[in-house]
């Protein structure tokens, strides 16, 4: 059986987000419609004629990094080589320095034959906040400031996913030397990212966010103080995945970043 690589547009977004339904995953319209917005998205049409076989999504930060999310094989296609040829093309592509990807239990045996290698974990949790607002950090006054410290921390420019945070996230809170945002995903807010130059300012950022938004939250936690504070204001686990890296090792001031913008670009 042939199949064909080829970029895919916006109007294959309901395909992209059933696939995703396939693969027992949630459909993450606001995440996967960022990911056009600043990236691609490439895949392969089903033979059947019935969506897509495969997807996989591509974000570039300038020459450095670029991370991979969304790599789905339809279950009717699994096991046929799929997912290791679409990878292969995404690595091709890429043209950075390193690749990123947040892998699960069921991804990372391929990813480890390709060649990455494991960095750390995201450990998600999700629930009703049962806290109370810090009430020691601010709204978002100045953008210029927050991408240059983002740079600085994530050891790459990510200006481009940083100028749509503003009306991505439903709030954008800063502190010194810190800042996080939170946005609606489906039916939770994602609190992300976070960075901080302490556990307290974290805490502090996503005790504000959390208060700022209703509904269920969700904390993808990369630093043990994001996920004690989701254990602490009524958020359990959720499930986890491994971060891994391919290439030039990310100079990323992890000390800094207690979640990420989301998994799909950590």
């Amino acid at each position: 059986m042939t199949f064909s690589i080829h970029r895919l547009g916006v109007e294959r977004l309901d395909d992209f987000l059933a696939l995703a339904v396939d693969r027992q995953w949630a459909p993450e319209r606001e995440k996967c419609r960022l990911l056009y917005e600043i990236g691609e998205v490439h895949g392969i049409d089903a033979p059947d004629g019935d969506g897509l076989a495969a997807t996989v999504a591509l974000v570039r930060f300038g020459t450095r990094v670029t991370a991979i999310s969304m790599m789905l094989v339809a279950r009717r296609y699994e096991r046929q080589g799929i997912g290791g040829r679409l990878m292969r093309h995404a690595l091709d592509l890429a043209g950075t320095e390193t690749t990123t990807l947040s892998a699960t239990t069921y991804g990372r045996p391929l990813y480890e034959r390709l060649g990455f290698r494991a960095t750390g974990v995201c450990d998600v949790y999700t629930g009703a906040f049962t806290g109370t607002a810090s009430g020691r950090t601010e709204k978002l006054t100045d953008l210029a400031a927050v991408t240059k410290l983002d740079e600085e921390v994530f050891g790459a420019p990510r200006t481009e996913l940083f100028a749509r945070l503003p009306d991505f996230c439903e709030s954008f809170r800063v502190t010194d030397g810190g800042f996080g945002g939170a946005w609606h995903n489906g039916h939770v807010t994602v609190l992300g990212p976070v960075v901080a130059g302490s556990a307290a300012d974290a805490e502090d950022l996503l005790s504000d966010l959390a208060a700022d938004v209703t509904g269920p939250i969700r904390v993808e936690s990369v630093l043990p103080a994001a996920a004690r504070w989701a254990r602490d204001h009524g958020l359990t686990p959720a499930f986890s995945t491994t971060l891994m890296e391919y290439g030039k090792p990310m100079t990323t001031d992890i000390s800094r970043v207690y979640t990420p913008v989301m998994q799909a670009l950590t």
